[in-house]
């Protein structure tokens, strides 16, 4: 009999014959389990046709379970809330869990596939997350997915001995009762300030309260000069906003009844599972403390709602917006939403993603990219992104790493776990290849650490490499600003960051991978042909070597500026009157 481990833990394996290692997230130490006479099961997504015909049987299920939830959740709370109302305040969390719950489920799936004859440990603790928040943290957590694979099996009762033995998962599992948010006494006597200032605003001018911005990405300028187009005064716009609350972890379980998804989906065994499982593992603040969480962020409310919204995006982790929206969009006013990351509008991988996001709006603005879709306006970047430097053609080159992370998370969270070995041999090939004068001016910026170790792998490579970490600096902006030449290799956001900044830009991914949809592949194909993008590590490093000396010469001939700008008016437009935009369409929704 083979043991099958659910996470990195060696305690559970160690005097174990065989091993059976469920995913990539039970090697820690690489050196360490070398000791033991292991097979590692291979991942289910690890390719992009797999993924997208999952992520589309998973988005028709998401839909019907939106109305199912509701109703679940009105009885529950005694209210009657429209299915949109709950969409905008559970849809991130619940499209998230969809596909984790998924992810999970299918990778112990390929194990009892091929297995007959597996035990392993399992704990029977049960943790449901605080917030949307917190969530989004255990996600990264193996405790807190050692306990997402124990109740699967379990509740499926899939044919894997179960030990008698239960595994404590006490580190996770940790009681935080609500309480009374603390307030200083400067922010109270700012409150009040506030509070007087709205009401008198709202007397002399009581009909322009119509739009408020909760959180659109602009500037300080940009906002001061769009409520100026708008007739607004910006401090009625700056509202109080609550303290976020700590809640009551939970042991909830309450499984959903629905003949009608049972009768769909003619028993789905995955569809049977989530049902089970779904609220014990959503967030408290959605839940079993809904209304408590619901009285304290409303409150802050203006009496007189206003018609149209402006938030950054559509998945915000953040109790306050969560609510807001919810609460504002079912009193009928408006959502305008703005596209948040460089990742949209041309990957095949992620255009279900994009149709998600826009069910929690009304009106969504790209950085550009046009969409059939009536909610889209192809508009401008939205983001705050500094577009003047002193380029310093004597800088370091910087190469940035990408995340890399241990557990899948949702389609929204980067690269798919199955790509991060892929895109280390990338960069670690073309440092490999460099000149070693280049190589002494290289910074490898490394993304959060969530949990891969990419990390180790790299500095176990390169030990003399010099090294950034976001932990250390969030923002690349330092790095850019001090480097004469950027090399990125992941197609999301940085790279519009540096076109935008008019600054010499290298790409390097696997095409096989990053797949483009055709109504974006020109503009692909021109960054190609003028030796902006590159496939071929090794090319790519013969690239960095014959520009180094002189990199913004290179990027400032006619191809390669051509090429960029053509790319960065589909996907990446800019444009210096945003404000004056940004009224024209708040005034055409009146």
């Amino acid at each position: 009999m083979s043991f099958l481990s659910l996470s990195s833990d060696t305690e559970v394996f160690k005097n174990e014959k065989k091993i059976i290692l469920l995913g990539p997230w039970c090697i820690n130490d690489e050196k360490l389990i070398k000791e033991y006479d292991y097979e590692l099961l291979p991942y289910h997504w690890v390719n992009n046709e797999k993924f997208q015909s999952d992520l589309k049987f998973l988005f028709k299920l998401y839909k019907d379970l939106i109305p199912e939830i509701s109703r679940v959740l009105n009885n529950k709370n005694k209210t009657s809330f429209s299915n949109r109302y709950w969409e905008i305040l559970i849809g991130p969390w619940l499209w998230s869990f969809v596909q984790i719950l998924f992810d999970r489920y299918s990778s112990l799936k390929i194990a009892t596939n091929k297995y007959s004859n597996l035990e392993t440990e399992i704990t029977d603790d049960i943790y449901s997350p605080k917030s949307f928040k917190e969530y989004e943290e255990l996600i990264h957590d193996d405790d807190y997915n050692f306990i997402i694979f124990s109740k699967i099996i379990k509740t499926l009762k899939l044919p894997i001995k179960i030990r008698n033995k239960k595994r404590n998962i006490s580190r996770v599992k940790t009681k935080v009762l609500i309480k009374k948010p603390y307030i200083s006494f400067k922010q109270k006597l700012r409150n009040i300030y506030k509070k007087i200032y709205t009401i008198i605003f709202n007397i002399l001018f009581p009909n322009n309260n119509y739009f408020l911005n909760i959180n659109f990405p602009i500037g300080h300028i940009k906002k001061a000069q769009l409520y100026k187009l708008l007739g607004h005064n910006k401090h009625l716009l700056n509202l109080v906003s609550p303290q976020i609350i700590d809640q009551f972890n939970s042991e909830y379980h309450l499984s959903i009844k629905s003949n009608y998804l049972n009768k769909k989906y003619e028993k789905n065994e995955f569809v049977r599972l989530f049902l089970e499982v779904a609220l014990t593992f959503m967030p408290t603040e959605f839940n079993e403390n809904f209304k408590f969480s619901r009285d304290h962020y409303i409150k802050s409310l203006p009496k007189k709602y206003p018609k149209i919204l402006g938030i950054r995006c559509p998945v915000e982790v953040n109790p306050i917006i969560r609510f807001w929206t919810a609460e504002l969009s079912e009193n009928g006013a408006k959502i305008i939403s703005c596209q948040e990351g460089g990742g949209d509008g041309f990957k095949t991988i992620n255009k279900i993603d994009e149709e998600f996001r826009f069910r929690l709006c009304d009106i969504f603005l790209t950085w550009g990219w046009k969409s059939e879709n009536k909610k889209i306006r192809d508009f401008y970047v939205t983001k705050d992104f500094p577009r003047k430097y002193n380029y310093n053609k004597n800088g370091e080159i910087v190469m940035l790493g990408a995340s890399c992370r241990k557990y899948y998370l949702s389609s929204t969270s980067g690269q798919l776990p199955s790509y991060n070995e892929t895109l280390i041999k990338y960069n670690t090939d073309l440092i490999g290849k460099l000149d070693n004068n280049i190589y002494n001016k290289l910074i490898y910026r490394f993304h959060w650490n969530m949990g891969y170790n990419e990390q180790h792998k790299i500095r176990k490579l390169f030990p003399n490499l010099k090294f950034s970490l976001r932990e250390d600096t969030s923002h690349f902006y330092e790095l850019l600003f001090k480097s004469s030449l950027i090399i990125i290799s992941t197609d999301y956001t940085t790279n519009k960051q540096c076109f935008l900044l008019n600054h010499p830009t290298l790409l390097l991914w696997d095409q096989n991978y990053f797949k483009i949809r055709p109504e974006a592949q020109k503009y692909y194909d021109q960054l190609f042909e003028a030796e902006i993008l590159f496939f071929s590590a090794e090319l790519c490093a013969n690239k960095v070597n014959t520009i180094a000396k002189d990199p913004f010469s290179w990027w400032n001939s006619e191809q390669v500026q051509k090429a960029k700008n053509n790319y960065c008016e589909y996907l990446c437009r800019d444009n210096q009157n945003l404000s004056l935009e940004l009224s024209k369409l708040i005034k055409g929704i009146l």
